[in-house]
């Protein structure tokens, strides 16, 4: 799941987009947010976010990353889609 401000939203494909666009899987009505943020992908090594925002830079746990570069991430990683608007990719049981 990525975890935001408006709640949990489930990882359902391989590939994902954010943002507020109505095509976006983890749709994030957030103020300041662009239409797609990133992507969220799984691979056979793992979970990556690719960063699509061209105004601004993102950060992955504490790292800047800029538009078209991805980086890994894992159970809590904070990805900062946009200054002050953070997510998080976080392990949910389905009951």
């Amino acid at each position: 799941h990525i975890v935001s401000e408006l709640g949990a939203h489930p990882i359902r494909k391989a590939e994902v987009k954010l943002g507020t666009a109505p095509h976006c899987e983890i749709p994030l009505k957030l103020e300041g947010l662009p239409p797609v943020a990133g992507l969220l992908k799984l691979s056979d090594t793992g979970f990556f976010y690719q960063h699509k925002n061209i105004a601004h830079s993102a950060r992955v746990d504490g790292s800047e990353l800029s538009a078209g570069l991805e980086a890994r991430i894992q159970h809590d990683s904070i990805i900062e889609l946009y200054p002050g608007v953070s997510v998080r990719l976080q392990q949910i049981s389905e009951v």
